[in-house]
C-alpha cells in the first residue's frame, strides 16, 4: 500500500461525501478526491472557469491555455455560482499561487460563494504542512507549507503593509 500526503482525506469522506468541494493542487486534484469517494468535486481549474474575472491576471497567462476546462465536461448537481462550498482540500502543491490565493481567500470569507456577503468560513484541509522539500534544483523549493502560510498572512492580514525597505 502506498501513503500519499493526501490519504489521511479518506478519512473525511463520510463527512463531506455528498457536500460541494474544491481540490487544488497540480495534476487531477479532482479526480484523486473522486476516487477516495467524495461525489461533488470540483478543481480548482474548474472552479474558477465558472466565475467570470475571478482571476484578473487570467489574460497574461499563457499556460492557462493549456489548462482550459469545458464546462461540459463537469458533472454538478448546481451551478457551482450558487453553491455553497463545504470544504476545500490542498491535495497538492498549487501551480498558480496568485489566483488560487485570490479564489481561496473568496470562498473562505464568504462561506464558500465568492462575491457574496462576508460570512462562515468552511473548512480548509492541507495535505502536508511542509515548508519546503529537496527537489533536483541545488536549493530548497518552497512547498505546501509555504503556501499555506501565504494564504494565511493574506488571509488574516488586517491593514496593509506599511513603508518596505
Amino acid at each position: 500500500m502506498v501513503l500519499q500526503g493526501h490519504t489521511p482525506f479518506k478519512h473525511l469522506v463520510k463527512r463531506f461525501e455528498n457536500e460541494f468541494i474544491v481540490a487544488v493542487g497540480k495534476g487531477e486534484p479532482a479526480k484523486v478526491m473522486s476516487e477516495y469517494g467524495f461525489r461533488n468535486v470540483l478543481s480548482m481549474d474548474e472552479y474558477a472557469s465558472f466565475f467570470e474575472n475571478i482571476d484578473p491576471l487570467a489574460q497574461y497567462k499563457e499556460f492557462a491555455d493549456k489548462q482550459f476546462v469545458s464546462h461540459q465536461k463537469v458533472t454538478l448537481r448546481q451551478d457551482p455560482c450558487s453553491e455553497s462550498v463545504q470544504a476545500v482540500f490542498i491535495v497538492s502543491d498549487s501551480i498558480d499561487w496568485c489566483r488560487d490565493i485570490q479564489v481561496l481567500c473568496d470562498i473562505l470569507r464568504t462561506g464558500g460563494l465568492p462575491g457574496r456577503e462576508v460570512a462562515h468560513q468552511p473548512p480548509i484541509f492541507f495535505a502536508n504542512d511542509d515548508l519546503a522539500y529537496q527537489a533536483l534544483f541545488p536549493s530548497e523549493r518552497l512547498g505546501m507549507g509555504a503556501f499555506r502560510v501565504a494564504l494565511e498572512s493574506i488571509y488574516n492580514r488586517p491593514a496593509p503593509l506599511g513603508s518596505l525597505s
